[in-house]
């Protein structure tokens, strides 16, 4: 399957190294505008108040997009997040000159999701854990557990909510532009995710019981997904082919834009839009030749990241700025 990684890849160059440096994920965690922090009592942008007791998830899959597209997976890891303040997620070592950015699943791949997991040593993020990280071996793993209280006021918070997802079909993959920070023969990947916002959509006020696939649990994996994360050191745009002819008019424009271009050396192409976070905004197949191509983008303004995707590598990127 296509990298989701590739839709939204634009390409920085403040890493330059010519030898192997150890990666790592380092998680910024956060409640709103506060630090990450369990039995904090919190209000969320809906206007009621939580407590959050416990909080793990699952991340699996990752991978490291770098010089030019090249896509390294980490193989054979997965890591059981457990919040604090800071977390660090260490990858191991690569041969990476230019980090352009990183991909990440939540949840545990269908292939491990119903292993036994006792057939792990017990230091393994997938073995046994207590409180139990496995529903068993039809649903598979917990790929989120939040669990909590809720309340409509700072001193009413008592009402228990616990939000479990599970399923096969929640297996969800997100990815972020991002530079890294390399110091010493280290790259640090900045990540920053605030937790209020697994609650978008969903309304803990007065307590919530879903252990399942559907419904909160299904919203909660979907907003961890889209709006949790976000990655630190995104900077310009350039041409992957600088003999592509392709430009975007007029810039700054309110959001309709004008693409002239020539791709017919490409099988198929794709235009995918992402903010700098590097969450998808939109995405559609474009024809391979276009004098005066109509883009319109429903968004609010901003600046915006205009990547072309064929055959799955990124191959011109432009950075568009609406103004509304």
């Amino acid at each position: 399957m296509r990298s989701l990684f590739s839709t939204v890849l634009f390409f920085t160059f403040t890493v330059i190294t010519n030898a192997q440096v150890d990666v790592s994920i380092h998680m910024h965690q956060k409640l709103g505008d506060q630090p990450f922090g369990y039995n904090s009592v919190v209000q969320t942008a809906a206007g009621y108040y939580i407590k959050v007791t416990r909080l793990q998830y699952y991340i699996s899959e990752v991978k490291l997009i770098h010089d030019g597209g090249q896509i390294t997976p980490v193989t054979d890891q997965y890591f059981l997040v457990t919040p604090t303040v800071d977390s660090i997620l260490e990858l191991g070592n690569f041969d990476i000159t230019s980090l352009e950015g990183i991909e990440y699943s939540l949840g545990v791949d269908a292939g491990h999701n119903h292993l036994d997991p006792a057939s792990y040593p017990s230091s393994h993020p997938l073995a046994p854990k207590n409180p139990s990280m496995h529903w068993g071996w039809t649903a598979g793993y917990r790929f989120i557990a939040l669990e909590g209280f809720g309340g409509a006021t700072s001193g009413t918070v008592s009402n228990n909510f616990q939000i479990h997802t599970i399923d096969d079909t929640n297996y969800q993959t997100l990815s972020m532009n991002t530079s890294g920070e390399l110091t010493e023969g280290h790259l640090a990947i900045h990540v920053t995710a605030d937790y209020m916002k697994m609650f978008e959509g969903i309304n803990a006020q007065n307590g919530i019981i879903s252990h399942a696939a559907n419904g909160a649990s299904k919203k909660q994996m979907d907003n961890m997904q889209s709006i949790v994360f976000s990655a630190e050191g995104t900077t310009a745009t350039i041409d992957l082919d600088p003999s592509i002819e392709f430009a975007v008019s007029p810039n700054p424009s309110n959001g309709l834009l004008r693409l002239n271009y020539d791709l017919s050396k490409f099988s198929f192409s794709e235009v995918i839009v992402s903010d700098l976070t590097g969450r998808t905004i939109s995405r559609r197949f474009i024809p391979a030749i276009a004098n005066d191509f109509t883009l319109e983008m429903d968004v609010p303004g901003g600046a915006y990241i205009i990547n072309v995707v064929s055959d799955g590598n990124v191959v011109v990127a432009r950075k568009v700025t609406v103004q509304k």
